[in-house]
């Protein structure tokens, strides 16, 4: 199963915007994926979104791709495209960017 499904069955839930998963598999460890969620204005998070209830999404894909946790976020700017890396790093612990992005990212 690709990202591309995934953002669809994710992106396909009326309450939804925008997200972004991540994977985060460390070596020897079992893989952990957040979904970071910018829901539309007019609807608060609700038990579907916060993994309470996740059967919508378990249904679109599988019960082994569904995330971990779900996070609301705020859309601050728009990435030309999806770029889960520099995400990845700051929840691994990094705060160090590589040259190309240090002038676009604020920490």
């Amino acid at each position: 199963m690709g990202t591309s499904e995934m953002y669809r069955a994710v992106e396909d839930l009326p309450e939804v915007l925008d997200s972004m998963l991540v994977d985060l598999e460390y070596l020897g460890r079992e893989s952990y994926i957040p979904l970071f969620v910018v829901r539309r204005p007019d609807i608060g998070l609700t038990p579907e979104l916060t993994g309470l209830n996740p059967d919508r999404i378990k249904v679109a894909l599988s019960a082994r791709h569904v995330p971990n946790d779900i996070f609301s976020a705020k859309l601050s700017r728009k990435w030309p495209t999806r770029t889960p890396w520099p995400t990845r790093r700051a929840c691994r612990g990094s705060r160090r960017l590589p040259v190309g992005m240090r002038h676009k990212t604020r920490w």
